[in-house]
């Protein structure tokens, strides 16, 4: 009888181990499950950027949110769902020409999390035109209802989502998230620069001398692109609705399909090299246009299809 109740408790205690294990991964893999999540201000912020060249964000698991100003004032307001201690607000300074922000609470997950900690809604002017940074740990970067003109724009976040709602205009523009997603609208710099490991880019439109999308297991989606492509991807496949290309662009896929559309007064010669996969040209020709530029598609087991 006790060997049996043995056996019991060591299966039950399995079937726990592996309930929480699976609860871990759906948590490093997904949104943070989160309890008690309601949020009140505990500080808000108002900063001079007399000056200031480069604003610098940082924070580790909390979502920050980017709005426009209607003020000249860079403001910083900090939500949080429990009492907030002082050590737990964010603090800013200002050394020579750059306004440096942190947030220095610090929510424990481990694939869920208990009385989320803070999230950040950051105002900017759009007189603004200098250097945006922010940088997050497990947190989701959103801007919204703001359409500006920067020098550089620089997003990353390891464990969090990105998207970009409104439209965005810089001299170079880096996004970076190894898990998350990312999703824009309308992106046009001399240099465009987005980068996820687990994640899909879904893009809805780019124009830039340089334009180089890598992921490593997500899909790239492209509504809309003007410019050069340099585009990596593993096992993902990649879909451009709408390239005109402005000089010579490779797209690369090892085990996803490529599909493109080349708009109409796109001038290049089209490479197609695939190892098991079928490979369809616009008009069983190679050439589009003048042929201007070379757009060079190569995959090991993806199909690549191109139309004009």
């Amino acid at each position: 009888m006790d060997k049996t109740i043995k056996i019991l408790q060591i299966c039950l205690l399995i079937v726990l181990l592996i309930i929480l294990f699976g609860i871990l991964m759906w948590g490093m893999n997904k949104d943070k499950f989160t309890f008690n999540s309601e949020t009140k201000q505990v500080k808000n912020e108002t900063i001079s950027l007399e000056n200031i060249d480069q604003i610098n964000f940082s924070t580790k698991s909390n979502d920050v949110e980017v709005y426009v100003s209607n003020t000249n004032e860079f403001r910083v307001v900090q939500y949080s769902s429990k009492k907030t201690k002082e050590k737990d607000l964010f603090t800013f300074e200002k050394d020579n020409n750059t306004l440096t922000i942190e947030g220095n609470y610090n929510d424990i997950c481990i694939g869920f999390c208990f009385n989320v900690g803070a999230r950040y809604e950051i105002y900017l002017p759009s007189t603004y035109t200098k250097n945006l940074s922010i940088n997050e740990i497990s947190g989701d970067i959103t801007i919204d209802e703001l359409d500006t003109n920067l020098n550089n724009l620089s997003l990353n976040t390891t464990s969090g989502d990105i998207e970009i709602n409104n439209n965005i205009k810089a001299n170079n523009i880096k996004i970076d998230t190894k898990s998350g997603e990312i999703q824009t609208n309308n992106l046009s710099a001399s240099n465009i620069n987005i980068e996820s490991i687990s994640g899909d880019l879904n893009l809805q439109s780019l124009t830039s001398k340089d334009i180089y999308l890598h992921t490593i297991s997500g899909e790239v989606e492209v509504n809309k692109a003007i410019g050069k492509l340099d585009i990596k991807t593993t096992s993902g496949d990649i879909e451009i609705e709408h390239f005109t290309i402005k000089n010579n662009s490779k797209i690369t896929s090892t085990s996803g399909d490529v599909n493109v559309n080349l708009s109409h007064d796109s001038h290049c010669n089209v490479i197609l090299n695939s190892v098991s996969g079928d490979k369809n040209l616009p008009n069983n020709s190679s050439l589009v246009g003048k042929g201007t530029y070379k757009l060079e598609i190569n995959t090991t087991s993806g199909d690549i299809e191109v139309n004009d």
